[in-house]
């Protein structure tokens, strides 16, 4: 559970996606504290899920920069599931990104001992978390993820 005092801040990090390159029809999320407390950590609470989060926290302003989250479920425990990984616009540009992910990496090494994947995706049109990963020794795997969308009038065959 992510404790209260951090809920807004988080909020605020993960907005900051909003403005990162997507891929076409993906549409922006708003969170706040209270959105992030039932949708996110509730959900992960009731799937009896791992949750780890990575902050960068700027030393002057005590403002929350960066973060990263993964999951670990336990039906594989052999596989971490890499979430978001965010870095709000004014800190953009100081490899925030890779520090939070390595810091994460660093971690489970011996949160979770048995962990022997992590799994992450990227809209290909952002070029810079694609390097972000491929910095920290990820490889493309294939097939790749593909979204698909299904308009609910057509569900309901009109």
């Amino acid at each position: 559970m992510t404790p209260d005092e951090y809920l807004g801040p988080l909020a605020s990090v993960i907005n900051a996606f909003a403005d990162a390159p997507r891929d076409e029809g993906m549409q922006e999320e708003v969170w706040d504290a209270s959105r992030l407390q039932e949708r996110g950590d509730a959900v992960l609470q009731l799937m009896g899920l791992r949750s780890y989060t990575v902050t960068a926290v700027h030393d002057a302003t005590g403002e929350m920069a960066a973060m990263t989250q993964l999951v670990v479920g336990p039906q594989t425990p052999q596989w971490g599931h890499q979430a978001l990984t965010a870095v709000t616009r004014t800190h953009r540009g100081h490899r925030l990104g890779l520090l939070v992910k390595a810091a994460m990496l660093e971690w489970l090494a011996t949160a979770e001992p048995q962990l022997e994947q992590v799994e992450t995706g990227n809209a290909a049109s952002n070029k810079h978390m694609i390097a972000v990963n491929e910095a920290l020794g990820f490889e493309a795997a294939l097939p790749a993820f593909h979204s698909c969308e299904l308009g609910v009038a057509d569900a309901r065959g009109r």
